[in-house]
C-alpha cells in the first residue's frame, strides 16, 4: 500500500496536499496573521504589497531540530533524517518574485507491517503584483501566479523477517501545476483589513498530490510601539477553521512578536524577532506545540536581506 508522505500540517504537504511555506521568518513568528500585515504579502495577501513602502531582497532557511515526533503545528511526523526549506524573495511595492525549495527525507517509517523510506523535493516559483487606487489611496488589489513542481521517491519493504527482492515496492512520480492567489486590502489610519484566497484557481497534473484552496480574512491595528492582528482562515483541505492571533512590539530598529494558532483544539505558539540596521535585515522565528513547548523541540526559521 502506498504510504502518503506527511509533512508539517499547515506548511507543507497535507494528506497529501501542498500548502507552501512563508518566505519570511518573522511572519511565522506572527502566528500566520498575514492578511492585514506587510511582513509576507506574497504568501498571505498580495494586496498588502503597496503598503510595504520599500523594495527588498530576502533569503530564508527553515529547519527541524528534532528528528522524532515533536513540533508539528496540528499534525504529527516522525523519523526525519532531514527537512529544510530555502527561499528567495525579491519585492517592491508593486511586484514581487519568489522561489522556494523544500526537501525532506523520511527513513524506516513503520506502517501496516512494512517500513518505508522516502525522499520529497518541491519547487515553487511565483510572481505577485498589486494595484493601489490613486484616488482612494488606502485601497489595493493584488494577485499571484505561481508554478509548482514536486518529485517523490519511495521504497517499501517488510518490517521484519526475511524478504525477497520482489517484496520491495518502489514508487516515484513527478507532479506540477499552475495556481493563482488573489486578495483585497484597505488601510485606514491605524487599521488595516484584508481578505485573500490561496490556490483558488489552477490545477496540479498528478493524482497523488492535491493543492487545497484556503480563504482568509484579517484585521490589524497598529500604534506607535505595538500592534495586534487576527486572521480567520478556512481551509478546503479538511473543511476546517483556523484562528491566528499576534501581538507585536517595536522599538528603534528591533521588532518582536508572539503568535498563537488554534485549530480543532490543537494549539501552537510562535515567537519572532527582526532587527534592521541601515538597509540590512535579520529575522528569526521558532514555534512549537503548547503542550510540549521545549527548547529542543522547536522548529526554527531564519531570514536575512536588505531594503532599498
Amino acid at each position: 500500500m502506498f504510504l502518503t508522505f506527511f509533512l508539517v500540517v499547515g506548511f507543507f504537504f497535507e494528506r497529501p496536499g501542498y500548502f507552501g511555506m512563508p518566505t519570511s521568518a518573522y511572519s511565522l513568528g506572527c502566528g500566520g496573521t498575514g492578511t492585514a500585515l506587510t511582513d509576507d504579502p506574497v504568501f498571505y495577501n498580495p494586496a498588502m504589497l503597496p503598503f510595504s513602502y520599500y523594495s527588498s531582497v530576502l533569503v530564508s532557511y527553515y529547519g527541524v531540530r528534532d528528528k522524532d515526533s515533536a513540533c508539528t503545528g496540528f499534525g504529527e511526523y516522525s523519523a526525519y533524517d532531514g527537512k529544510y526549506v530555502n527561499s528567495v524573495l525579491i519585492s517592491s511595492p508593486q511586484t514581487a518574485f519568489y522561489w522556494r525549495i523544500l526537501e525532506a527525507d523520511r527513513t524506516d517509517t513503520a506502517y501496516s507491517g512494512r517500513k518505508t523510506s522516502a525522499l520529497l523535493r518541491a519547487d515553487e516559483a511565483g510572481l505577485s503584483f498589486a494595484i493601489r487606487d490613486a484616488d482612494l489611496s488606502s485601497f489595493s488589489v493584488g494577485g499571484t501566479i505561481k508554478y509548482f513542481h514536486a518529485s517523490y521517491r519511495e521504497i517499501s519493504y517488510p518490517d521484519s523477517g526475511q524478504f525477497a527482492e520482489d517484496s520491495l515496492i518502489f514508487r516515484a512520480f513527478p507532479a506540477h501545476g499552475f495556481f493563482v492567489d488573489a486578495g483585497l486590502a484597505i488601510v485606514i489610519s491605524h487599521f488595516a483589513m484584508g481578505v485573500s484566497a490561496k490556490n483558488f484557481a489552477g490545477k496540479v497534473f498528478d493524482d497523488e498530490i492535491t493543492v487545497p484552496s484556503s480563504y482568509r480574512a484579517g484585521i490589524s491595528m497598529s500604534m506607535k510601539y505595538a500592534s495586534a492582528a487576527y486572521d480567520f482562515e478556512y481551509s478546503e483541505k479538511d473543511w476546517s477553521v483556523i484562528h491566528h492571533y499576534c501581538i507585536q512590539a517595536f522599538y528603534g530598529p528591533a521588532k518582536a512578536s508572539t503568535g498563537y494558532v488554534e485549530k480543532d483544539g490543537a494549539k501552537l505558539f510562535s515567537f519572532g524577532t527582526t532587527f534592521a540596521r541601515d538597509r540590512y535585515i535579520v529575522s528569526a522565528a521558532c514555534w512549537g506545540q503548547t503542550d510540549d513547548f521545549k527548547a529542543d523541540r522547536l522548529d526554527y526559521y531564519f531570514s536575512i536581506g536588505a531594503r532599498f
